[in-house]
């Protein structure tokens, strides 16, 4: 196996593509990242970073970030990439702590912005370096020092950690090896979607802590030695049209994005666009992370051939970080949409989209299996369903992780025979998969099965909701043996308690017309109640806790 770091660096030499860095008003080309990466190098050898070392990156999306993670593939030390943002309902110091209790820091780096008595608090209890960016870059460099040693691909290239927020984060082990298998994979979808044509431009603003933000704004244009676009989170959140508007100036050709990126920015985007000479006649966009929802798609369909992006070059992917990212992905010409019912049995019905059943649900397909994976839907036995059988979605292939570090009992449980167990449900039809919900948001009621996502979704359709705003509760109601539904909904505290009252009932009436679900409560809450992970998921459990112990302050309730 050639490392990527040799693939790069042979870019280097003959195409020396373009990275701009917008957010900083940079344009390098690959040849002076790598120079920036070798001085790196030498100033983490000379701290004494070498083999399988690893070193965790508090950054936000940057051109340093990139010259760091391309120094640590150089030494082969192991990239442990942490998220950087932090609000009231997680606190950095604990989750830095934990973890370091799984995967032991050789040295930590963290942005200039965050809060330093927090690491210098951390650097005192543990003993363990922990430096700003800027003063990592104002350490001594020891030009002898770098070696670089021999990357196999059973060695460890990334760490990619969950939230954490529950308890003990979880450490993925992602090899050499899975990333240079994730890396074709990747790069044979796209050229396959473009009919042959390789990338030539992608973008992200996807954090690089995450998955996607990774291989998509980093890994990715290594290996492909393709021009490439990188900002972070928030300069895309801020100005979306303006990061659109990069996408055509550029002709970026391949970016990812999630579900509740385009319900917060897709009509912002089409105002500020409409009009302009804006030309996305060239980008694929894949929508991935979470569950996709039909509303979505077809505000796609409506919005983007405005912007003269052709339909077909939607898609709809699947992954996780136990599989390196992605394993799935639409390739037919629409997205699929079907329309169903599921009984209690998991058997999946489809039936016709003009059916009136209230309680029916529509489903996105997720494409068909890429060609390096075997996806297979399983029951409670492990035993392998047919199609329009509902299961757990289970991955095997190159890009499948040998598990969690330091966490034999985890990994006992998620991984079978180099097989890796999602968690997710879902079934096949037509040849396509199609994602239901994940096992543990599951909520029981009169032994029917609830999705969040399902309910959630249609209070979101309602005018005086905004996306990504509402988040479904399961609370047991001891006394009388029930599970009632509670649906919170983020508001401005402005809202008059009448308006209030008005809007519970609608939202109530609507959800029980449409899946025959009755909410038992809707609650009102301030704007950012609803916490997320860096790729746009709710932190259900965390909300569901913060409820129940009332931590969530309510409005006109």
């Amino acid at each position: 196996m050639q490392p990527l770091i040799e693939i790069a660096e042979q870019h280097v030499l003959t195409k020396r593509p373009i990275w701009r860095f917008p957010s900083e008003g940079l344009e390098l080309n690959l040849e002076e990242l790598y120079r920036l990466s070798l001085q790196y190098a030498q100033k983490l050898a000379a701290l004494g970073i070498g083999h399988q070392d690893k070193v965790g990156l508090v950054l936000d999306n940057s051109s340093d970030y990139v010259a760091l993670i391309i120094a640590l593939l150089k030494l082969n030390a192991i990239i442990v990439p942490l998220r950087p943002k932090w609000n009231k309902h997680t606190k950095c110091d604990t989750y830095l702590t934990r973890c370091d209790d799984v995967c032991d820091f050789k040295l930590v780096l963290y942005e200039d912005t965050a809060l330093a008595s927090v690491f210098e608090s951390w650097t005192e209890t543990t003993s363990k370096p922990a430096l700003s960016l800027t003063a990592f870059k104002l350490s001594p460099e020891l030009p002898d020092s770098c070696q670089r040693p021999r990357t196999h691909r059973h060695d460890i290239a990334v760490l990619q950690f969950s939230s954490g927020s529950t308890g003990q984060p979880k450490a993925v082990i992602v090899t050499h090896g899975m990333v240079m298998a994730q890396l074709v994979n990747l790069v044979e979808n796209h050229t396959r979607s473009r009919r042959g044509t390789p990338i030539a431009s992608s973008a992200s603003w996807m954090p690089i802590h995450h998955d996607m933000g990774l291989f998509i704004g980093v890994l990715k244009p290594l290996f492909v030695g393709c021009e490439n676009l990188l900002a972070p989170p928030s300069y895309y959140m801020r100005n979306p049209g303006r990061w659109f508007s990069h996408l055509s100036t550029h002709r970026v050709d391949f970016t990812f994005t999630t579900n509740s990126a385009l319900a917060t920015t897709l009509n912002l985007i089409a105002r500020k666009l409409q009009g302009t000479d804006i030309s996305l006649d060239a980008l694929h966009i894949y929508i991935v992370a979470e569950k996709v929802s039909p509303l979505m798609v077809r505000r796609c369909y409506e919005i983007l051939p405005q912007l003269r992006m052709p339909t077909d070059q939607l898609h709809v992917g699947y992954g996780m970080a136990e599989n390196a990212l992605g394993c799935s992905c639409t390739r037919t010409p629409t997205i699929s949409i079907i329309r169903c019912l599921i009984d209690d049995h998991g058997h999946v019905v489809p039936i016709a989209s003009d059916d009136s059943r209230s309680n029916a649900i529509e489903l996105v397909s997720i494409g068909t299996p890429d060609s390096l994976h075997e996806i297979t839907v399983r029951d409670e036995n492990d035993r392998i369903l047919p199609e329009l059988h509902l299961g757990e979605i289970n991955i095997a292939g190159p890009c499948v992780s040998p598990g969690y570090l330091n966490n034999d009992e985890a990994t006992r449980h998620a991984f079978i025979g180099g097989r890796f167990r999602s968690g997710d449900l879902g079934f096949f039809y037509a040849g396509e998969l199609y994602f239901y919900g994940r096992r543990d948001d599951m909520i029981s009621v009169g032994g029917r099965n609830i999705v969040p996502d399902d309910i959630e979704g249609l209070a979101e359709e309602l005018p005086f909701i905004r996306p990504t705003t509402t988040c479904l509760i399961g609370i047991e109601n001891a006394s009388q043996g029930t599970t009632e539904l509670v649906l919170l909904v983020e508001m401005s505290p402005l809202t008059g308690a009448e308006t209030l009252k008005d809007y519970a009932m609608t939202v109530q009436r609507h959800i029980y017309s449409e899946l025959v679900v009755l909410l038992t409560h809707v609650l009102f809450c301030p704007k950012g109640t609803i916490e997320k992970t860096s790729s746009g998921k709710k932190r259900r459990k965390i909300i569901r806790t913060r409820l129940m112990n009332k931590h969530i302050e309510t409005i006109g309730t």
